[in-house]
């Protein structure tokens, strides 16, 4: 999951995939044994922060995971096209997630890498999230920070906030608003709502709504609808 970057204006997030809901909280399992898990998600776009990584395309993710006790490990694979032959990108994180006082909280860093870019785009970020049950809800929110930008000397910070809610058996709904500074300027504003359901704990179908507010890739930060399939183990 990341920002979208050109060369003119370097602005774009999933985590995920900000996973299918726009509301994902990563939680390691506490246990005494690590435990694994793997994704496949076949999507009709890649959608970072609003903005679009594989020209309006579909797109496939491939994630795993790796968990022990309170910390965990993911890596993640995804196709993506910025139009100047970078082809696929690359998504390493480490972490620390726990329930504390009935608030999930995720502490970690994640590092976007990127093959065949023809400059130097990789990126580190901070993130910190939290989510809590109110009711039928879940309440969340995120803050993610780098001070190097997608190929630039720029410090950038993304904020966010979530909720969930069930509408119906094995069907959710959420709703997600961020926005996307940045020290250089081409700040933004994002924000998505849409329903997941699952068939079974392998496999979930998610329609999503994505639009944003003051970015100026209009062809690729404009309103898109993304259906997409998640495929666990």
């Amino acid at each position: 999951m990341k920002t979208r970057v050109n060369k003119k204006n370097k602005s774009i997030t999933l985590g995920i995939l900000l996973a299918l809901t726009g509301a994902t909280v990563a939680r390691a399992d506490e246990t005494t044994s690590p435990q694994y898990a793997f994704d496949l998600t076949p999507s009709s776009d890649y959608i970072f922060r609003g903005v679009s990584q594989t020209e309006n395309d579909p797109a496939l993710f491939a994630w795993s995971r790796v968990s022990y006790d309170d910390f965990y490990a993911t890596l993640g694979a995804e196709n993506v096209d910025f139009n100047n032959g970078t082809s696929a990108e690359y998504d390493v994180s480490v972490g620390w997630s726990k329930v504390l006082a009935g608030y999930t909280v995720d502490l970690g860093v994640i590092r976007y890498g990127y093959v065949a870019a023809p400059s130097r785009i990789d990126t580190v970020e901070l993130r910190a999230i939290v989510s809590h049950p109110l009711g039928p809800l879940t309440l969340g929110g995120a803050l993610y920070h780098t001070s190097n930008y997608f190929g630039s000397n720029d410090s950038a910070t993304y904020v966010e906030g979530n909720v969930a809610f069930p509408i119906a058996k094995a069907l959710s709904g959420s709703i997600a608003y961020g926005r996307q500074t940045v020290s250089g300027g081409d700040d933004y504003s994002t924000w998505n709502a849409g329903a997941s359901y699952a068939f079974n704990r392998h496999c979930a179908l998610d329609l999503r709504y994505y639009d944003t507010v003051g970015h100026a890739a209009s062809n690729l930060a404009g309103n898109h609808i993304v259906a997409s399939v998640r495929l666990s183990m």
